[in-house]
């Protein structure tokens, strides 16, 4: 995991310094050393581990096994700014999700020309299960304890 933040990192700042050059009026070249780039690495991946942690005791603490956005707004709750990002993308997010599952469940329709009793309990049941999920999207707390994160 500690790679792929590297790898991250290093495009943010070599696109960061490619934009400050390129708007620099003199001739100076910017650059980042190599130092910086894993000092940056190792702030973000050390902050990644406190969210993470973070999240896990959220979650515990309701006496649940998943994280759900309510836990990342407790995270972010004193950065108001973060706080409204956050929701505005989780917004839109279910928005996209809301537009594909109607999508898709307009296509399986069109394919039932003349569904049994049995198919219609069968989506009744479906349909049921994802009208919980749009309400929360949850997080399986399980999937988080790997071995990367003892890292």
């Amino acid at each position: 995991m500690k790679a792929s933040v590297w790898v991250s990192i290093a495009k943010l700042v070599d696109l960061e310094m490619e934009r400050i050059t390129s708007e620099s009026t003199t001739e100076d070249i910017v650059s980042a050393t190599p130092t910086f780039t894993a000092g940056l690495v190792e702030l973000v991946f050390r902050q990644l581990i406190t969210v993470g942690e973070d999240l896990e005791m959220f979650g515990k603490h309701a006496k649940r096994k998943v994280i759900i956005p309510e836990d990342m707004y407790m995270v972010c709750r004193k950065n108001p700014a973060l706080k409204n990002i956050l929701t505005e993308y989780i917004e839109n997010w279910e928005e996209q999700k809301k537009n594909v599952n109607t999508a898709a469940d307009g296509e399986y329709h069109q394919r039932q020309q003349h569904p049994s009793s049995k198919d219609i309990k069968t989506n009744e049941s479906k349909n049921a299960s994802v009208s919980r999920k749009d309400k929360q999207t949850y997080y399986d707390l399980d999937e988080l304890n790997s071995p990367v994160w003892d890292n």
